[in-house]
């Protein structure tokens, strides 16, 4: 990886100091930072052993993480993330546990409350990392977005309790059953402008709104948008129901080139992380393929952001 692997610990930052700096661009930079998710490399492994991502993180040709956080982690969060310092891996970003959106919707208050908890520990490991920024399932199965009303309650307080940690709450657009993604996060933006957002190539493709979110001038006024997910698509109606369904950029019908000149011109200059797991039929991960498409990627996004 490159110097800004170590920027973090050369500089001794970890997060900004009040929620108006952290909405300015990562060290006024112009092009965005390229991230692998540890989600690209956590299939088929002990997702306890967070140190084989510390190992594959070390390995891969990216400016940093975005590390995936997990349920067998919360008594250990604060030596995980010892783990990730201690080598320099730049971590500007995570995804919080993903079972948190959904029990926030539980019909149980102890169940709501619990998971509040659980959510503010995210956050603040998300800062032990020296991240900035946490992508949220704010809604999820089983009940999706059919009871979206209970979370956007909860909006202003999920937003806070980031806040308390230095780090800003970005909820991503994942797919919908009742509405649209989109339309979803308008509502979110909506309800508190403090919260932030994480788009996702894929789903946006699933909902037929890719360039529908380009087009959002409201998605785009307030620097809304701080992390973007990296996943190719195929429409289930041109492939193989046996085909698998995670795709690495360039093997399914995103235009990736037109994505990031939309993003570019939209002076876009945050994070941008690969998704797509790649794995052996034996289960080991393959991180030559890995660090292909964020060769791939970094090209696309060179080539737009000087463009632009």
């Amino acid at each position: 990886m490159d110097g800004l692997m170590n920027h973090a610990v050369e500089t001794g930052e970890s997060g900004f100091s009040h929620q108006d700096d952290i909405l300015r661009p990562l060290a006024g930079r112009r092009m965005p930072l390229l991230l692998c998710s540890t989600g690209a490399i956590s299939r088929f492994v002990d997702l306890n052993d967070h140190l084989h991502f510390v190992r594959a993180g070390g390995a891969l040709d990216a400016d940093g993480l975005e590390v995936m956080i997990f349920d067998g982690w919360y008594d250990r969060f604060d030596a995980i993330a010892a783990d990730f310092v201690a080598p320099g891996i730049l971590v500007p970003a995570t995804h919080a546990e993903k079972n948190l959106g959904p029990n926030l919707a539980s019909d149980s208050s102890t169940v709501v409350n619990e998971t509040l908890v659980r959510y503010s520990e995210n956050c603040r490991f998300t800062h032990l990392l020296g991240g900035d920024r946490t992508v949220l399932h704010l809604w999820g199965l089983p009940e999706s977005d059919r009871v979206i009303d209970r979370m956007l309650v909860l909006l202003p307080e999920l937003v806070e309790r980031a806040a308390e940690h230095e780090v800003m709450l970005a909820v991503e657009s994942i797919p919908c059953l009742v509405d649209d993604p989109l339309a979803n996060i308008q509502r979110v933006l909506e309800t508190d402008r403090r919260a932030r957002v994480a788009l996702d190539t894929e789903f946006l493709s699933m909902h037929g709104q890719l360039q529908a979110a380009l087009d959002a001038d409201w998605l785009w006024e307030h620097d809304a948008v701080v992390h973007v997910h990296i996943k190719d698509f195929l429409d289930p109606r041109h492939v193989d129901p046996a085909k698998r369904r995670y795709l690495q950029p360039g093997e399914g019908e995103i235009d990736f080139p037109a994505w990031f000149g939309g993003l570019a011109a939209r002076g876009y200059s945050q994070t941008i992380s690969l998704e797509s797991p790649a794995s052996r039929e034996d289960g080991s991960v393959d991180i030559e393929r890995i660090d292909a498409s964020l060769g791939y990627l970094r090209a696309r996004i060179v080539e737009a952001w000087t463009r632009s």
